[in-house]
């Protein structure tokens, strides 16, 4: 059998066009990621036992936001920074974002590649 040789630019183009494909449907295709909410609560009310302000959090592989929405919950005047490969997942987890307390911004970028500053203040 021949081996080929896949690129690692290749592999995100695939994942990048998979997910904008799949992003308006993604949340009705996995109800079960729904089921997860009772365990990332309790692993934010033992981490984040208080309601924290002005703290900012990076969420790398956003998708449709249901980590964020999750988040924002535990947050008061922060800054949510949201990133996915796939515009249309964000695009998706934006409108989840409407009517927040917490500031939202949304970052087209892959997890290898973060187009922030190494040191965060």
């Amino acid at each position: 059998m021949k081996r080929i040789e896949v690129s690692d630019k290749l592999v995100k183009e695939i994942n990048r066009i998979f997910h904008d494909e799949e992003a308006k449907l993604y949340d009705k295709r996995h109800p079960e990621i729904e089921k997860e909410r009772e365990n990332w609560n309790y692993v934010l009310s033992k981490y984040l036992p208080n309601t924290y302000k002005n703290l900012i959090v990076l969420n790398i592989g956003t998708g449709t936001g249901f980590v964020p929405s999750i988040v924002n919950n535990y947050l008061e005047g922060g800054l949510i920074i949201c990133t996915d490969i796939s515009k249309q997942m964000l695009q998706t987890a934006k409108m989840k974002s409407y009517n927040s307390k917490n500031r939202f911004e949304f970052v087209v970028c892959d997890a290898v590649n973060l187009p922030f500053k190494k040191k965060i203040v």
